[in-house]
């Protein structure tokens, strides 16, 4: 064991170390290049841990808990020597380290550096210092600052926003925190999407402003607050954003992705203005009940979703095809016999992939309210 500085380095297998479910999920694609350079150099930064006996961890836990809405039980951790060791820092490393020992058929003790932290505060601020001085994702920092602020709130270290800027002055700005709020507000889906890279982080956050145009644009379009079925609502919300989510997927610049936002919002702010500017429209709708409305909302929104959905998952399809079109024109090899294997797959794909139960539920459920209508 060796002593350095303030840190204390020790050597533990990786099975023995405690990682607690975190907000953020590991691109496939970092976790492979770690692995290979662990391999090829044979060395990696030591993952960073806190070393807690039975009543810290479980503290910590409860905190956890409350603060992103988990139900994660020490229980389901083993201790080692009566005491925890949990991952605060480091998990890109861990899983690299994991992927190396299954596909190399290993199994060893790894250097890890414990830092003397006993509380969930001072876990936090550990982890808000790392992420603001490091050159790290802007959804990591969004985290750290979002678990930090809402752990200060619930035990009164600060009542505003402005007192947790004060405080941490220097360190970011309230753009920075507001920003980080609203992406901590956002759907938990639309979250990975960011965290995987596949919607770029200003883009997200700019969704997450829109939430409350959402909601409030949804309403209306079924029926409004006297009529609104909350069920109804729900579905609407969950196939909307359902619907965007697929529309910003791997968008090539995050102007390509403001300009599909601002599109939606302009579209969902004509929807409340002068009627007079709708007239048409407002007549159709004028001679429809409000269950008429907001079942055909949703359909047409199933629709468009199931539509979205439909060209989504058959890009890479596509993509293929092009390749062996391509291939054909450089090398004269005739690829006719595999574009056509490529299509049947893709068929065979789209028949699959839209068995999806709760879609066909929602379906099952819109064609019952018509029948009832009928009658």
């Amino acid at each position: 064991m060796k002593k350095q500085k303030k840190h204390e380095y020790i050597d533990i297998e990786v099975h023995r170390l405690c990682v607690l479910p975190q907000v953020r999920k590991i691109a496939n694609t970092r976790i492979k290049e770690l692995a290979d350079d662990i391999r090829v150099n044979d060395t990696i930064h030591a993952i960073s841990v806190a070393r807690l006996d039975y009543e810290e961890f479980q503290k910590h836990i409860e905190f956890i808990n409350q603060l992103w809405h988990k139900n994660i039980k020490i229980e389901d951790y083993t201790s080692y020597d009566d005491l925890y060791y949990v991952v605060i820092a480091g998990h890109s490393r861990l899983a690299a380290i994991k992927l190396v020992e299954k596909e190399d058929g290993i199994e060893q003790e790894w250097e890890v550096k414990i830092h003397h932290v006993k509380t969930s505060r001072e876990i936090l601020s550990l982890q808000l210092g790392e992420n603001i001085h490091e050159a790290i994702n802007q959804e990591r920092r969004a985290i750290a600052i979002v678990e930090t602020y809402r752990f200060g709130l619930m035990n009164g270290e600060w009542k505003t926003k402005e007192e947790f800027i004060k405080q941490h002055k220097n360190k970011f700005s309230s753009k920075v925190l507001n920003e980080a709020l609203t992406f901590a507000e956002l759907p938990r889906n639309i979250q990975e999407y960011i965290f995987s890279g596949l919607i770029f982080y200003k883009v997200g956050v700019e969704l997450g402003k829109l939430q409350p145009l959402v909601k409030k644009y949804l309403i209306s379009k079924l029926g409004g607050e006297e009529n609104l079925d909350k069920v109804k609502l729900a579905t609407a919300i969950e196939l909307y954003y359902g619907e965007l989510q697929m529309k910003l997927y791997d968008t090539k610049s995050v102007k390509r992705g403001l300009d599909i936002l601002k599109g939606c919002q302009n579209q969902m702010e004509d929807h409340f203005k002068d009627p007079g500017e709708v007239q048409q429209e407002m007549l159709e709708e004028f001679f429809m009940t409000y269950e008429m409305q907001s079942t055909m909302f949703i359909k047409d929104l199933l629709r468009r979703y199931r539509e979205t959905k439909l060209t989504l998952s058959c890009k890479a399809f596509d993509d293929f095809r092009t390749l062996l079109f391509t291939d054909e024109q450089l090398t004269g090899i005739d690829n006719t016999s595999t574009s056509s294997a490529v299509t049947t797959l893709q068929h065979q794909y789209v028949t699959d992939y839209y068995t999806d139960d709760t879609l066909n539920r929602i379906e099952q459920k819109i064609k019952q309210k018509q029948r009832k209508q009928i009658r």
